[in-house]
């Protein structure tokens, strides 16, 4: 998933330990996580937003949030392609493109 992610322009990827697991917490530049998430969420993706119990890292970060996509063993590519296709979505939604 890093990779596909790493495609997207106005994404910011926070954490990048080299055996990452399958948890992405992340940015859109210039969109609130809040609109993100709940744009998601109409199109049937599920993910979590906001300080996510880690207040001092968004302090660390200078931030108020983040989106969190989470993979586990019974994800597809296809629930990938969709993650990333509802990403660019929402950056046409919000006019970040």
């Amino acid at each position: 998933m890093k990779n596909r992610l790493d495609e997207l322009d106005a994404v910011t990827i926070y954490g990048s330990a080299k055996e990452k697991c399958g948890i992405f917490s992340m940015n859109l530049n210039n969109i609130h996580h809040y609109d993100a998430a709940m744009i998601l969420d109409q199109m049937g993706i599920a993910i979590r937003s906001g300080a996510l119990c880690a207040q001092p890292l968004m302090d660390h970060f200078n931030i108020k949030g983040t989106i969190r996509a989470s993979l586990a063993l019974y994800n597809t590519k296809r629930d990938i392609d969709v993650f990333i296709d509802g990403l660019k979505q929402v950056q046409e939604v919000c006019g970040a493109l």
